[in-house]
């Protein structure tokens, strides 16, 4: 009565689930995201990139238009960045 219904270990074991998880992240990925990501998000990027796209700033703030700008060239970035992994050229 007692019988796991799942008899796998390496299924069910968390440890083994969590480790496998673990070991796929592409760490130069994410180092290069997150730098990536404090350049394109950053104070410097806006005022000499944004303030030149009409309506990406108010001020010092920047808008809703400004925001897609900038999550746009990350995920073009991404991109980029993912194509040079994947072949192996960083």
């Amino acid at each position: 009565m007692s019988e796991l219904i799942n008899s796998d270990p390496k299924k069910t074991d968390f440890i083994e689930v969590s480790g496998s998880i673990i070991s796929n992240i592409n760490i130069k990925m994410a180092i290069f995201l997150f730098f990536t990501g404090m350049v394109i998000f950053s104070d410097i990027f806006s005022d000499n990139f944004l303030n030149n796209v009409d309506g990406a700033t108010h001020g010092e703030i920047t808008t809703t238009k400004g925001t897609v700008v900038q999550l746009v060239i990350f995920i073009l970035c991404y991109l980029v960045l993912d194509l040079l992994v994947k072949g192996e050229w960083l």
